[in-house]
């Protein structure tokens, strides 16, 4: 074949297609001897479409499209052993990530270019045809990396620009057990109910990159507003493993959740988690300055009821010769929310007297 290329690249009445077809058949001839490296180089030389090199592969493609693809190539690809298919692989990946950087460049000056001439339809019917390249490219070096060099994956993952397939690559990471690579691309895609559902499903399991519940914590306070249901949902086993965790969630000091619907998120905490109502309350009054009289009026009610329970205790255990201590001066509990309701309704202008003298009474 080397002997044909050099004679088709003399002759003028073989023509540049011929020329092309030669070499393609002796890059099909390199590929089955195992010259991986030299099989691409003459790909490149001929700019062979990168579907066609991938095809070189099966096993890199779905089944369903395994048999429509044969036709590209001029023969049937050999059946590789494991260590040399590994090794074709590692040339490959090189060589898509080279075709990568390209469509990659290419789409950027697109979308320049689509910003200037508003809705020009070649502009984005290009656009399409590179994204649609870079979609099967960046699935393909996803299967490489994840056969032939495990450590780049998560970096194909993350990079701003990844148009992995997501059916595709869900299925094959699951099938490899990466699950902190499957985070990576929930999170990257915005798949917010998939990446909660899965760090919650790792979170007891030994030995497991996403164990635990701190990633959900940190997830959660990132979304805002706009997916307060996702944050109600998924806070509420946080919050059954450390109230503390859970209720950071909707402390935390950032834009996002301070922009958080605080009636809706009070209403959660109190039939979720009744014991993360009063710091929450604190926390709006007294940190973020809430001044909506609803928020006092439940934090007003909590304190009432928390120190008529408490006291209602104290007054059960309490000797027959011991007296009752001046109010606020209390052990324990008790005059911890003796004092804090005594401050509060010294403090606080924004709730009505009327309606915690209501509960005083009763």
């Amino acid at each position: 074949f080397e002997l044909a290329v050099q004679l088709a690249e003399k002759c003028n009445e073989i023509g540049d297609k011929g020329v092309v077809e030669i070499k393609r058949r002796a890059a099909f001839n390199l590929f089955c001897q195992r010259r991986f490296d030299e099989w691409l180089e003459i790909h490149a030389e001929i700019k062979t479409d990168v579907i066609t090199v991938i095809a070189h592969f099966p096993r890199l493609l779905d089944s369903s499209y395994q048999e429509s693809l044969k036709s590209l190539l001029d023969g049937q690809p050999p059946d590789f052993p494991e260590n040399e298919f590994r090794n074709g692989l590692q040339s490959l990946a090189p060589y898509l990530a080279s075709i990568r950087m390209e469509h990659a460049k290419a789409v950027i000056e697109l979308k320049k270019l689509y910003q200037t001439h508003m809705r020009d339809a070649d502009i984005i019917e290009r656009l399409k045809s590179h994204e649609n390249v870079l979609q099967v490219v960046d699935t393909t070096l996803l299967k490489c990396y994840l056969q032939s060099n495990e450590s780049l994956v998560a970096l194909l993952l993350r990079l701003p620009d990844n148009m992995c397939i997501v059916a595709d690559s869900e299925k094959v990471l699951l099938e490899y057990e990466k699950y902190n690579e499957l985070f990576i691309l929930y999170e990257r895609k915005g798949l917010h109910r998939k990446a909660l559902t899965l760090l919650m499903e790792q979170a007891h399991i030994e030995g497991s990159p996403l164990r635990g519940y701190n990633m959900t914590v940190e997830y959660l306070q990132k979304l805002g507003n706009k997916h307060l249901h996702l944050i109600i949902e998924f806070a509420a086993w946080v919050l059954q493993e450390n109230l503390n965790a859970g209720l950071s969630i909707f402390t935390c000091d950032s834009a996002e959740i301070r922009s958080l619907d605080r009636g809706q998120v009070l209403t959660f905490l109190t039939h979720e988690c009744t014991a993360a109502v009063v710091p929450y309350l604190e926390h709006i009054i007294y940190n973020w300055n809430e001044d909506a009289p609803k928020f006092h009026e439940a934090l007003g009610q909590h304190y009432i009821s928390k120190v008529k329970q408490l006291q209602r205790d104290y007054i059960s255990i309490l000797g027959e010769d011991e007296h009752v201590a001046p109010a606020g001066e209390e052990e324990g509990e008790l005059g911890e929310y003796r004092c804090k309701l005594q401050r509060f309704l010294q403090t606080s202008t924004a709730y009505s007297p009327e309606k915690l003298l209501v509960q005083l009474r009763h």
